[in-house]
């Protein structure tokens, strides 16, 4: 082995945590020590990949526990590190300026936790009584202050004051560990210094943040690429290279696809290979409760409490702003003035907030059709479509499937899953509504069966049928001479294209609503009972599904299977 390129591979820490949250810790910390010795890549455990961890020099684990969770993943013998945890003490002021003597009570998120606390409290502050808090055992004893490392929200309502002193960084020790492992234990010194540094960085806004809170339901992870989404979607590589050159600018983006085709997954990708991918990624789905939406994105101040919002909690970084599509009128207009000037306020807030963050927004329909329908402001329309990505279907790039299929067995470590040749021809021929998620779906059901390879007749039951259903160009002559003894081909196959983007979008339609897109979309002109004649011979020849009441009428399986033979 040439030892010259053994030198010259980069050294690679993988720090794994459960919580986004405590993984942004722990990785602002060791950037701050190691940032410019060490290649430093963090993962929360849900989003673990078999890759990340064979590309790893050395792993650090945030907890003990967690490595029952990620052991099946270790295929080699790569040094693990569990995290050991001590006091910020640059947050401990407060308690060291109290008068000697005062009892206070640690309250932190579990036993092993609150004990670990309070020990390491007694060491530094001998001149106070710390009492652990459970919350199951009455408290006996008169207590002066509370004491929290980041769990305000554990604190029980005593009418105590509540000092936060931040949560517990790595400690010493650990981070002695890392430097042993990579072999940068030159200077003990410049160690210590750095670690003085790091204690410095994290304490930054405490004060502020102990008023704060942070919606849970926020993305903050570490991206997608690129080059993983390339290797996955071969198909896409044109999409892809137009997304990269897009990334590269500070315009706002615009991604337009049905649902299940990835968008997200585009937009992490994007924000990984933009000028703000060392900032926050964060998305929210916009189709949500309009009031909880407002406040989740600007924030809101409530008496004395301040509960940022998305636009401060991904400051120089992205925003991922999900089905776009959903907002309405007066939110869009104060979303443009955002975006124009830069600048907001919470709400109930009076002080303006400079807004620095890259606009990310999808949707699963176009855009312009609301505008002409009044239902989307025409201005943002113009500002966020200027760079508009469009992500093809699952069925136009069937070829991706196997790729696809190969993607999912690595990253779960399914080696076992594998389909007869029958089988993948259904999962090809499929139509694949629900795009790479319902194929993702049908891939974790099979993956639970006790089979190997999987044949037709464990597929979900609505996929083998497909075997009978692709093959019959006889059958499908027969539907067309039907359907052309009560009207015309041309017109079924409009509405049967209208029901299909409508069921990408998982929206059902009436009579009327049918009979408006067949003007707009398809020029053609339907009286009322025209229109009910074809859907009842289209419900006949089981290519629609009616449903009672306000359900409204969808395209069924067979009817998608039908559309794709005409469209092929």
């Amino acid at each position: 082995m040439d030892k010259s390129k053994v030198m010259d591979k980069p050294k690679q820490l993988l720090i794994i945590a459960i919580e986004d949250d405590y993984l942004n810790l722990l990785t602002q910390q060791v950037r701050e020590i190691f940032g410019d010795q060490l290649d430093i890549v963090a993962l929360t455990a849900k989003n673990l990949n078999k890759d990340d961890l064979d590309q790893a020099n050395a792993i650090l684990l945030s907890t003990n526990f967690l490595y029952q969770l990620v052991k099946d993943y270790f295929t080699r013998s790569t040094p693990i590190i569990f995290v050991k945890r001590a006091i910020n003490l640059v947050n401990i002021k407060r308690l060291i300026e109290l008068p000697k003597g005062q009892t206070i009570l640690v309250v932190n998120d579990t036993k092993e936790n609150t004990d670990d606390t309070v020990e390491s409290l007694s060491e530094i502050l001998f001149e106070h009584q710390f009492i652990p808090y459970y919350p199951e055992q009455p408290l006996n004893r008169k207590i002066d202050y509370i004491v929290t490392p980041g769990e305000r929200y554990l604190v029980p309502h005593f009418i105590k004051p509540v000092i936060d002193i931040g949560p517990r960084i790595l400690s010493l020790v650990t981070i002695s560990e890392i430097a042993e492992v990579f072999g940068l234990t030159h200077n003990y010194e410049i160690l210590f210094k750095r670690h003085i540094k790091s204690m410095v960085a994290l304490s930054q806004g405490l004060e502020e943040h102990e008023k704060r809170s942070w919606p849970a339901k926020w993305t903050k992870r570490v991206p997608m690429t690129f080059n993983k989404l390339e290797q996955n979607t071969p198909s896409l590589s044109t999409v892809i290279n137009q997304a990269i050159k897009m990334a590269l600018t500070d315009a706002p983006l615009y991604i337009q696809g049905e649902a299940g085709t990835g968008k997200s997954v585009f937009a992490e990708a994007i924000h990984a290979a933009s000028i703000y991918r060392d900032k926050p990624f964060m998305a929210i789905d916009c189709g949500t409760d309009p009031d909880e939406l407002e406040k989740e994105l600007f924030g809101v101040e409530e008496g004395q409490e301040i509960k940022i919002g998305l636009f401060e909690a991904a400051m120089g970084g992205s925003i991922f702003l999900k089905n776009i599509d959903k907002t309405l009128i007066p939110f869009q207009k104060k979303l443009v003035h955002i975006m124009k000037e830069k600048k907001m306020t919470r709400i109930n807030g009076h002080a303006t907030i400079d807004v620095n963050v890259r606009v990310i927004t999808s949707s699963c329909i176009d855009l312009t059709s609301l505008k002409e329908m009044g239902r989307f402001q025409p201005d943002l329309l113009k500002m966020i479509c200027a760079n508009t990505i469009e992500i093809p279907p699952l069925r136009e790039r069937k070829s991706d499937i196997e790729s696809l299929l190969s993607f999912f067995k690595k990253k779960f470590n399914y080696h076992h899953l594998v389909f007869t040749n029958e089988a993948l021809k259904c999962l090809k021929k499929y139509s694949w509504p629900g795009n790479v998620s319902e194929l993702f779906n049908v891939l974790s059901y099979c993956a639970c069966l006790n089979e190997s390879p999987i044949p037709v007749q464990s597929l979900p039951h609505y996929l083998q049928g497909m075997e009978r259903d692709i093959a019959s160009d006889d059958q499908y002559k027969d539907i067309v001479e039907i359907i052309e003894e009560h009207g015309f081909l041309n017109e079924s196959l409009a509405i049967l294209n209208i029901l299909q983007d409508g069921k990408a979008t998982q929206t059902s339609y009436g009579r009327k609503p049918i009979g408006k897109l067949l003007k707009q979309n398809h020029q053609i002109i339907l009286t009322e009972q025209q229109l009910r004649k074809r859907l009842e011979i289209l419900q006949k020849l089981n290519l629609i599904k009616v449903r009672q009441g306000r359900s409204g009428t969808t395209i069924s399986q067979f009817g998608e299977l039908f559309l794709q033979h005409f469209t092929k």
